[in-house]
C-alpha cells in the first residue's frame, strides 16, 4: 500500500506542464477572458463515457483511466449523459472540526442546554456521495457552513472543477479547478496560482476499519496531512473529494490523483502565520457506508433544470432564529453601562472591517457570516456578557476571544476616520 499510496500522491502533485500551466484569472468580477479556450468536455465532437471526457493519446496516465479536462466556463453544460441505472459506492458522513474553541464567560444566567443545542446544531455538516464510476455529490446539511443546506457540489473524476448547485436547484455555477479554497474560505470564485510542494509519504494506520496510509503535502501557506483509506472496489471514487482537499492546502492538484480505491477520510490542515503562530482544522469523515442502490439522478451534471450563472454564490447569513439565541441566556442581564449609543437596541450589529469573510462565534457558538467591509445585525441575544470571537472557516485567521456587555457593536479591524474616537460628535 505504501509504494501504491507514494505513487498516486506523486501524481497528485507532481507538475504536468501540459495539464496545469498559468492559471485564467477566474474571479467573481467577471468571467475569464480566456474561459473559451478551455477544452470543451461536452462538445458532440469529443468521445463521451459516463457524461463526458477527453480521449487524448497520453490519457493512460493512470492505469488506463482517461486524462480528465476541464468544465466549460463560457457557455452552458449540455446535458449529462450519465447512464440511467442505479450506481455502487459510498457514503460518507462528514465534519470539521475547529481548534481552540473558546467557550462561554462567567455568568449564572448561561443556558448551557440551549447553547450546547445550537453547537450541535452547526457540526456534521457534509454527507458525501462518491460512486464507483468517480462521480461526487456532496451535499451541506448543517447550518455554518461556507454555503447553505442543500446546497450541492457535484464533480466526477473526468473532469476538472465542480458544479456548484443552489439549494432550490434552479441555478448552478461552474467552480474552476483552482477555486475550491477562495470558495469555502473567501465565499467568492478566484483561481489560486500554482504552488510548487513537498509531499512525504507517513506511517501506516486505520480509520474507519480501513487500512490507510498518511501523506503530508506542504504548501507556501501550510500543509494538509492526507489520511487516504484502501477501500476495494470503489475504482476512482474519491478522485474529486481528493482534489477538492488538497486544494485547500493551497496545491494545484495534477489531473491523475486518489484513484484505485483510494478514499480521503481525514485531512488535518496547518496554517504557517506571517508572524510564527501555527492554526489549524481538520476534515474528517465520521462514518462509511457501501451502497450498491445511488440514484444516478443526483449526480447528473448539471441538473436538468438548473440555469447557469456566471457570479455569486448561495448566501449564507445568521444561521439560527432569535428565539435559538435568545434561548442562550436564561434572563436578561446587565445593559452596557455607559451604553454605546450606535449600538442596536437589541442583540448585536457584526462589523467587518477586513477583505477577509469572517464569522463570528459567540459562547463558542458560530452564529453569522459577515462579508469583507460589511456588518450584519444579529437580534434576539439577551442583554448581558457573552464572550465572542472572529474565526476564518479553514481557521487561517483565529482572533483572540474577547467578552462584550450586549447590546453592543462588535468590530473586528481598525475604524475608519469617521468612526475613530477622536473624530468628534
Amino acid at each position: 500500500m505504501r509504494h501504491r499510496t507514494c505513487m498516486l500522491l506523486l501524481a497528485l502533485v507532481g507538475c504536468d506542464p501540459n495539464a496545469f500551466g498559468p492559471q485564467p484569472a477566474v474571479t467573481d468580477t467577471g468571467s475569464s477572458p480566456s474561459a473559451s479556450a478551455l477544452p470543451r468536455l461536452d462538445d458532440p465532437a469529443v468521445s463521451t463515457l459516463d457524461g463526458g471526457v477527453s480521449k487524448r493519446p497520453d490519457a493512460g496516465l493512470d492505469a488506463g483511466l482517461p486524462a480528465p479536462s476541464p468544465l466549460p466556463m463560457d457557455r452552458s453544460l449540455h446535458p449529462d449523459s450519465i447512464v440511467p441505472r442505479d450506481l455502487a459506492g459510498l457514503v460518507l458522513d462528514a465534519r470539521w472540526v475547529h481548534r481552540d474553541v473558546v467557550g462561554t464567560t462567567s455568568t449564572p444566567l448561561f443556558a448551557e442546554d440551549a447553547v450546547a443545542k445550537a453547537r450541535e446544531a452547526t457540526e456534521g455538516g457534509w454527507r458525501i456521495t462518491l460512486t464507483s464510476s468517480g462521480r461526487m455529490e456532496l451535499a451541506v446539511e448543517a447550518r455554518a457552513q461556507p454555503l447553505p443546506p442543500g446546497t450541492r457540489l457535484l464533480g466526477r473524476q473526468q473532469s476538472l472543477g465542480w458544479v456548484l448547485v443552489w439549494p432550490r436547484e434552479d441555478r448552478y455555477r461552474v467552480v474552476p479547478a483552482g477555486a475550491a479554497r477562495a470558495m469555502l474560505n473567501e465565499s467568492r470564485i478566484d483561481v489560486s496560482p500554482a504552488a510548487k510542494v513537498e509531499l512525504e509519504i507517513e506511517g501506516e494506520g486505520e480509520r474507519l476499519g480501513f487500512p490507510t496510509q498518511t501523506a503530508t503535502i506542504k504548501t507556501p501557506v501550510g500543509a494538509v496531512a492526507l489520511e487516504l483509506a484502501t477501500v476495494n472496489e470503489t475504482g476512482p471514487a474519491g478522485t474529486s473529494l481528493c482534489r477538492m482537499l488538497v486544494e485547500l492546502a493551497g496545491a494545484t492538484p495534477n489531473p491523475t490523483m486518489c484513484t484505485h480505491d483510494e478514499v480521503p477520510l481525514r485531512a488535518t490542515y496547518r496554517w504557517i502565520l506571517p508572524e510564527g503562530e501555527e492554526r489549524g482544522v481538520t476534515f474528517e469523515v465520521t462514518a462509511v457506508e457501501r451502497r450498491t442502490d445511488l440514484d444516478w439522478r443526483a449526480f447528473r451534471m448539471p441538473p436538468p433544470n438548473a440555469k447557469l450563472v456566471r457570479t455569486g454564490l448561495p448566501s449564507t447569513g445568521t444561521f439560527f432564529e432569535q428565539d435559538t439565541l435568545r434561548g442562550f441566556r436564561s434572563g436578561p442581564g446587565a445593559s452596557p453601562n455607559p451604553p454605546d449609543p450606535r449600538a442596536p437596541e437589541e442583540g448585536l450589529v457584526a462589523v467587518n472591517r477586513s477583505d477577509r469573510l469572517l464569522y463570528l462565534w459567540l459562547d463558542g457558538v458560530p452564529i453569522t457570516t459577515v462579508r469583507p467591509w460589511q456588518e450584519r445585525a444579529v437580534g434576539g441575544l439577551q442583554p448581558g456578557r457573552y464572550r465572542v470571537q472572529w474565526r476564518s472557516f479553514l481557521d487561517d485567521f483565529v482572533e483572540q476571544p474577547s467578552e462584550h456587555d450586549l447590546p453592543a457593536r462588535i468590530p473586528h479591524g481598525e475604524p475608519p476616520d469617521d468612526e475613530s474616537p477622536s473624530a468628534g460628535g
